[in-house]
């Protein structure tokens, strides 16, 4: 592997993570790619979470803390990246791990004349869980490259949609490395409470032609209770609708060929999930803001020749007439269990 010169900058937005945070800046502390910096971002704790940053910080002089109210994660990020000075940049969730030798083998891989590498993940649930099989050496062999259009079509065919494995090979920050002029200008949209990740990631892959894909797990993703991607509700659905949203105005903006079949899958989703609210908890401006993501589209939907016509029929039913919706819907399911597995 390439030892390098470049400097890669690590940011790790933290908020209320006590339990977790020593072990993951442990794994960033143990990390083979020596020339990092770390920016650890500390969201306004509560807990113990802003004494574990400032105690990292003071016997690693590779560790930066900035200490902020409460503005949520994507400020946070946003912060981060506006004070990281690394010509790569990798991002960390605060409950999460990386392997020792990941911030090499994607730098290694991304040096070769790529401008994003990103890798394979294994999951546990809490500290305690971690097993040997999660945290040992990878081989370090396989690699392979993407073409920038080959993502891209897995990506918008997989969201929205339960194809999870799709959305987290190309749609979160921490399975990668981007250079940083890639990212020049673009910030996370903070008006997003939820799924924050996946339209940074699309306008990021949009702006090169390859991707560097390492076939190893080389991060460790804590799925843990209580966690923010995790609460069920009319307020999540409506954040991931709102997430796909923006995803769709950033395709229609850059890809033509993609924002008509992104569409579908995003009104698709939009169908069933208008029928679940009334079943669902939460907070009623989330229950609005379905109703306002269909109307800001809903030309754009019912214009597009490549949906079906009654796929578009259906909208135009539960758009001007709610009470026949539900019928409609369940007659549409049965014709497309398929589709919507």
């Amino acid at each position: 592997m390439k030892s390098g010169n470049a400097l890669v900058s690590i940011i790790v937005p933290v908020y209320n993570v006590e339990k977790y945070l020593g072990r993951c800046l442990d794994s960033i502390a143990a990390q083979s790619y020596r020339n990092i910096e770390v920016i650890l971002m500390d969201d306004g704790s509560t807990d113990g979470s802003s004494d574990i940053c400032d105690k990292f910080a003071a016997k690693d002089d590779r560790f930066t803390v900035i200490h902020q109210e409460h503005k949520g994660q994507s400020e946070a990020r946003n912060v981060g990246l506006s004070r990281c000075g690394g010509e790569w940049i990798c991002f960390l969730d605060s409950d999460d791990l990386m392997r020792p030798e990941m911030v090499e083998r994607l730098y290694d891989i991304a040096s070769r004349g790529y401008k994003i590498a990103m890798c394979s993940y294994s999951t546990f649930s809490g500290i305690g869980e971690i097993s040997e099989n999660a945290t040992k050496k990878t081989s370090g062999a396989d690699w392979r490259e993407l073409p920038i259009d080959d993502c891209l079509d897995e990506f918008t065919s997989g969201w929205p949609s339960k194809n999870f494995d799709t959305r987290f090979k190309h749609g979160v920050l921490w399975n990668k490395m981007y250079h940083v002029s890639l990212l020049e200008g673009l910030r996370f949209d903070s008006s997003l409470e939820r799924h924050v990740d996946q339209p940074f990631c699309m306008e990021a892959l949009i702006r090169t032609d390859k991707v560097a894909f390492i076939q190893d797990d080389l991060y460790l993703y804590n799925i843990r209770a209580g966690s923010i991607s995790h609460p069920f509700s009319i307020d999540m659905k409506s954040s991931y609708l709102q997430s796909s949203l923006l995803m769709f105005k950033i395709l229609k903006t850059y890809r033509e060929k993609d924002w008509r079949p992104f569409l579908r899958l995003f009104y698709r989703q939009v169908l069933i999930d208008y029928n679940e609210q009334r079943k669902l908890p939460g907070r009623e401006e989330s229950r609005k803001l379905l109703s306002t993501m269909i109307t800001s589209t809903k030309r754009d939907y019912l214009s597009s020749s490549c949906i079906p016509f009654y796929e578009r029929l259906g909208f135009f039913v539960m758009w001007a007439f709610p009470p026949l919706f539900s019928l409609f819907l369940k007659v549409w399911l049965i014709a497309n269990s398929k589709l919507v597995q």
